[in-house]
This record gives structure tokens, sequence and C-alpha cells, in this order.
């Protein structure tokens, strides 16, 4: 009885982790910025890229958190020469996001192409400051 009493607890208490932010329909990769949507040049289907416990990747970068969109995983047979499986959702496609304290997006990097990044494995602190912004 206490065990059940503990998971009925557990199942209403609010996750600690933010919730991801939501991306676009699935022929086109956009965001909420500050209320509006945003079409960003990434192909669909994009993906947040996020830690082991699925909660999402950001990184402080001059007193900024940063999180980071990828876009359309690699072809198949480039999986293998990389060493990566389809799961992994591999791209060389990505920007990176400005979040506020609340967790919302309020700007969008450049670009960043010809950097194979995978969004559910974990990023280096170097590559999150290797977004530039307009």
């Amino acid at each position: 009885m206490i065990k059940m009493f503990i998971i009925l607890i557990l199942f209403f208490i609010p996750s600690v982790y933010a919730e991801l932010p939501a991306i676009g329909e699935k022929n086109v990769c956009t965001i909420s910025i500050n209320g509006s949507q945003q079409v960003t040049p990434l192909s669909a289907p994009c993906s947040w890229a996020v830690n082991s416990d699925s909660s999402l990747q950001i990184r402080n970068v001059n007193n900024e958190a940063i999180a980071i969109l990828v876009g359309k995983p690699i072809d198949p047979e480039l999986e293998t020469e990389w060493g990566v499986t389809k799961g992994d959702l591999c791209s060389f496609e990505s920007v990176g996001v400005v979040l506020d304290n609340s967790r919302r997006q309020v700007a969008i990097s450049k670009p960043m192409k010809d950097a194979l990044v995978c969004p559910s494995i974990l990023i280096d602190d170097v590559f999150f400051m290797s977004y530039r912004w307009e």
C-alpha cells in the first residue's frame, strides 16, 4: 500500500526537467522565437540535443543558456562511414538556440554546416561555443 502511494505521489509531482521546446511541422523545421514562428535553415525533421535522461542539453556560453537544434539525419550509407547508427539521428545541420530563464527560445544562430552532431550523444562544451550570432 505504501509503495503504491509513493508511486502515485511521484506520478503527480511535476518533472524537474524542462519540457523540450516544440518544433514545427514534419515538412518544415520551425521554432517559436519571442512568440512568433520562425522557419529555421534546417531540413526537417529536426530534433533537440538531449541528455541520456531525455532532458534538454543546455550549456551556458557568455552568460546565455544555449541549446542545440539538429536537422535532418544523415543518409544511411554515411552512418557506417561515421560509425553511428540510425537511432543516433546524426546530422550535418544544426543551429544554436538561446533560451531565456524560463527556457523559451529567444534567438537562433547562423546554421553550422559540415559538423556532425548527434542529438542523443553528449556534445562537447567547445561545440556549443562554435555557433555564431547575427
